[in-house]
């Protein structure tokens, strides 16, 4: 799989095994003492992708870069780890969309199984918003309609078109996306706006 872990922990020795241990288990790994670190490195990738977090760091703590990065649009499965975090703060990670929260010590295996989950997390959503993006400007607009439960008949009349217009828009829509039902398109709207959701499930058009 061509995909990339980054390895975010201000403890030296934590970050420097860690990162042996999943380097082993042949992913490519870049560590980071600071979110600020990575935060100025950070560029986006078609790659498959996985944040591994600590939760306790000074400057910038892990729920703080989980919120910068959401501001930024920048929707990489976020798996934290923590020697001692309080309950709240672990229901706020994963509120905010934290794929996963793992209590130091951990069994490694734990983690490696977490990164690989996320890893395919990340190449569906990934596959899926490339598709996205094939779509016109106009095309996007009436996909949005038909997630919102619109008639192909009222999207004509609502921008003064013929209905055959309109059918051709989904048509296209349809092919792009590669997907066959109404029900697919409101899947990939929910995805689209909560990557998280794809963990544990199976995407129809999770096929990059």
């Amino acid at each position: 799989m061509n995909a990339k872990v980054f390895l975010i922990d201000d403890d030296d020795s934590v970050r420097d095994a860690l990162a042996a241990i999943i380097e082993e288990h042949g992913l490519s790994v870049q560590a980071f003492s600071s979110g600020m670190q990575f935060l100025e490195s950070f560029k986006p990738s078609t790659k498959s992708e996985v944040i591994v977090l600590d939760m306790k760091m000074p400057v910038m703590t892990g729920l703080e870069l989980q919120s910068k990065l959401a501001e930024m649009q920048v929707h990489i499965p976020i798996i934290f780890i923590s020697g001692q975090s309080h309950k709240e703060e672990i229901i706020q990670c994963l509120k905010q969309g934290a794929s996963d929260f793992l209590l130091k010590p951990f069994k490694f295996e734990e983690l490696l199984g977490s990164i690989d989950k996320c890893l395919k997390l990340d190449l569906s959503y990934k596959g899926i918003k490339n598709k996205y993006d094939l779509l016109t400007p106009r095309e996007k607009e009436v996909f949005e309609e038909l997630v919102n439960g619109q008639l192909l008949k009222a999207i004509a009349i609502k921008w003064d078109v013929s209905e055959s217009v309109v059918k051709l828009h989904k048509a296209n829509i349809m092919q792009k996306l590669q997907i066959d039902t109404l029900q697919d398109l409101t899947r990939i709207s929910i995805t689209l706006k909560s990557p998280q959701l794809l963990v544990g499930q199976a995407s129809p058009s999770a096929d990059a």
